[in-house]
């Protein structure tokens, strides 16, 4: 069986941080846990070959009687913060003259599919989507990620179409599981991310019936989903899930759920890709784009 290959970025292990100045660890620590969640799945695949992005992770210094700032200097306490590919992939870092957009273009071009893990706001998922050949992508249709990409443009269409949204207080989809996201006020006042908690994998819990209803809602009012995608929303008292956003993208919430679903998740990606290196590696009950749903309150 000729082996198949999958590149796997995301944004600010794979490059972006250095490239932005952005050195906060807590981002840093999500970025990596949701893409070697992600690896290690397509890593266990039968006839797969797993390439993962990777970088030196900034570091935030004062500068002289100034502000912040932020470097990343190839010395071996740099190599030190960079984030190893996991085990039984291998890694791929950007040369000295290329951006993250040459990056991901030069292996995009080299493997039978990308999956990127980006934020999809500034039109930055897009924009790197634009670099994969359509042939080798998984992930959500430009127009699905434009329109992802535009918070209210977004709240305003799933009002159209009769998905309850804080406006108002063609494809199928599988409800992968339900997640509360943990969101405080600091002391300041500030909201405050204090991670994702699993909450369900299967229709036993009280809200999943109500869940999938809403992720086949959606996805049949926004054309081109596909692949991972997350929704949040908020339980309301009356309304029921209220939606605040549309993720085109793998979230957070997928760090752990293969195990908690008992399948390989990525091979749901690549079966429905159609570059699968083993047919049997895929469960044969998908009928759709995966989706996960964060809950909240």
């Amino acid at each position: 069986m000729r082996p198949r290959s999958l590149f796997v970025f995301e944004y600010l292990t794979g490059g972006g941080a250095a490239q932005d100045g952005v050195a906060d660890p807590a981002l840093w620590a999500m970025g990596r846990a949701m893409r070697d969640a992600v690896a290690r799945d397509a890593a266990a695949l039968p006839g797969w070959q797993v390439t993962v992005a990777t970088a030196v992770r900034p570091v935030c210094s004062p500068g002289p009687g100034g502000p912040a700032t932020t470097t990343a200097t190839a010395t071996t306490a740099a190599e030190q913060r960079r984030a190893p590919a996991p085990a039984g992939c291998q890694p791929s870092a950007a040369t000295q003259d290329e951006t993250v957009a040459d990056h991901v273009a030069r292996q995009a071009a080299q493997h039978s599919a990308t999956l990127l893990i980006a934020p999809e706001t500034g039109g930055l998922l897009a924009t790197l989507q634009a670099l994969v050949p359509a042939e080798r992508w998984g992930g959500c249709s430009p127009a699905a990620i434009a329109l992802a990409s535009r918070k209210a443009a977004t709240l305003a269409w799933l009002h159209r179409h009769g998905v309850a949204t804080p406006l108002a207080l063609a494809g199928r989809a599988r409800l992968l599981a339900l997640n509360h996201q943990q969101v405080d006020l600091d002391p300041d006042g500030r909201l405050a991310y204090g991670g994702v908690r699993p909450l369900a994998t299967s229709a036993d819990h009280p809200r999943w019936a109500a869940a999938a209803a809403l992720v086949q809602q959606v996805a049949a009012c926004v054309p081109g989903l596909r692949g991972f995608w997350g929704l949040d929303v908020v339980w309301h008292a009356q309304a029921g899930a209220v939606v605040i956003e549309l993720n085109p993208r793998l979230t957070c919430a997928y760090v752990g759920l293969s195990a908690r679903c008992g399948q390989n998740l990525a091979g749901l990606l690549l079966a429905g890709l159609g570059v699968n290196g083993d047919p049997q590696a895929a469960p044969a009950t998908h009928s759709g784009p995966p989706a996960e749903a964060d809950a909240h309150g």
